[in-house]
């Protein structure tokens, strides 16, 4: 007969960060996630960019339009999506499809995954009442996995790997050379499939090639660094094939000759450690967070834990800082995943005294994170889903999804991002509900796109054509709210 007792704390735990999203929503923003609309204000308005992409997706699968920055696409001809590849609209979009892709949806989906995968942790680790103690105190341990519930960014996926990797990696730390070959296959493709989407989880490949072994020596972290080269090489060659282009938006622009590569390198990591006391509290705690654990390792653990969590969390942090941005919060969508999985190993190792140590950590900045949660996301609840489909319905004739088009780029809107009324720098929200087979592509005033444009239909209000001129290729077709939808003839897309 199943024992009720483990079951009831499983639900507890897999239900936890259901319950405090729904808490936070309606107690304290006091809204509705059914008017949710992903009108993120960060730099080109993330969420929305990603909710069209699996919108699309759900509609057309690989058949949609483009979405590029400045018209640069992938070079995979199939592949129409942004810098982080077709994986997590697909992965969206799958769903969607089977199950309907509506404007509150990622937020279903994000509870969902995270709860399913706490729900198996707990169940697989419940040795022991206090395990399952702590790991329901996960969630608010770790406030980055209730910032990012109520969101269409991909960082709830994140988390969930990160939860999901945390059963097979403390099996291979326990049994090393002895794992089983099953559990050596999970791990594997879970961080592959996680690499796809954020090339930091490649430290996982370290860990495993590392790890199985009986002991630790110089060959073999030689023999690591040699089956660690083709995995990355053919990692790097998927990204580089399914990836559009990050045109522009490289923090420091890189030489072409190593002396000048090695000196932006430095300059970047003067900046980023410069600013690492920057942001939001919320943000500097995790930072501190994990620089408490790295320095706590010597003292508590035994070598193999020690070097799990040197890798886990020291090989990302140094990534970032050298090649990546510590700012506004950029370098804990990647950092703060290696420090969930370094905790939920904390627990299953009983290393409850610094437990405690981040759990107080994170109860101090609690105050900062609430207030946080609702200068974020309130307006992301305040607008009328209503506006946006029938301003949609407007366009029904106009710009219209064509499944025989010639290529992608004559199913592709260009629009400008820049300093709105309702937010900063973002697409106007009004597109939301676009047909769902048409591809987003956007410009900047400071970075224009070469012309003739690629795209089919094109999107300019006063400004734009007060500073970019009027093509003479453009002929227009309907004037809105937003700006003037025109037709690009050079296109030859009719």
């Amino acid at each position: 007969m199943l024992r009720l007792r483990p079951i009831f704390w499983v639900a507890v735990i897999a239900l936890l960060p259901t319950i405090i999203t729904l808490g936070l929503l309606w107690g304290v923003l006091q809204v509705d996630f059914y008017t949710y609309t992903p009108t993120f204000y960060g730099v080109y308005n993330d969420a929305f960019y990603y909710w069209r992409q699996i919108y699309t997706f759900s509609e057309v699968g690989l058949q949609g339009g483009y979405y590029t920055a400045f018209e640069y696409p992938a070079l995979a001809d199939y592949s129409h999506y942004y810098f982080y590849g077709p994986w997590y609209p697909g992965l969206y979009g799958t769903a969607g499809k089977l199950l309907g892709w509506y404007a509150h949806t990622p937020i279903v989906f994000n509870m969902a995954i995270i709860s399913l995968a706490l729900g198996l942790y707990a169940w697989w680790f419940r040795h022991h009442w206090q395990h399952l103690l702590w790991a329901s105190t996960v969630s608010v341990m770790l406030p980055g996995i209730l910032l990012y519930i109520p969101t269409n960014m991909q960082e709830s996926v994140h988390y969930t790997l990160a939860i999901v990797l945390a059963i097979p990696i403390s099996v291979l730390l326990r049994e090393r050379d002895k794992t089983s070959r099953l559990t050596l296959f999970v791990l594997g493709s879970v961080a592959f499939f996680a690499s796809l989407m954020r090339p930091t989880w490649l430290v996982i490949f370290i860990i495993l090639f590392l790890f199985y072994s009986q002991r630790l020596t110089l060959w073999h972290w030689f023999i690591t660094g040699v089956r660690l080269l083709p995995v990355v090489a053919f990692i790097g060659l998927i990204i580089r094939q399914h990836a559009a282009p990050y045109i522009a938006f490289q923090i420091i622009e890189e030489g072409s000759n190593i002396g000048r590569i090695i000196q932006n390198t430095l300059e970047r990591a003067i900046n980023n450690l410069a600013s690492w006391n920057s942001d939001l509290w919320s943000d500097k705690v995790h930072r501190y967070q994990i620089l408490v654990l790295l320095i706590s390792l010597p003292q508590r653990f035994s070598t193999p834990e020690i070097l799990f969590h040197l890798l886990n969390m020291g090989l990302p942090q140094l990534s970032v800082i050298l090649f990546y941005s510590v700012s506004s919060g950029r370098d804990l969508r990647h950092l703060v995943p290696h420090l969930l999985l370094s905790v939920l190993l904390l627990v299953e190792f009983r290393q409850t005294r610094l437990l405690k140590i981040l759990f107080l950590m994170q109860l101090v900045i609690l105050p900062f994170f609430i207030g946080t949660y609702a200068d974020l996301w309130q307006q992301q609840f305040q607008s009328d889903q209503t506006v946006y489909r029938a301003f949609a319905e407007t366009l029904d004739e106009v710009v219209v999804y064509d499944a025989q088009a010639r290529n992608a780029w004559c199913n592709t809107l260009l629009v400008m991002v820049k300093d709105r009324a309702e937010f900063a720098i973002g697409f106007p929200p009004e597109l939301m509900w676009l047909d769902g087979g048409i591809g987003i592509s956007f410009q900047t005033l400071a970075i224009p796109v070469e012309t003739p444009y690629k795209s089919r239909y094109i999107l300019l209000d006063e400004e734009d054509v007060t500073y970019f001129g009027l093509n003479p290729d453009l002929q227009p077709l309907i004037t809105t709210t937003i700006g003037t939808f025109y037709e690009n003839t050079a296109a030859e897309c009719r």
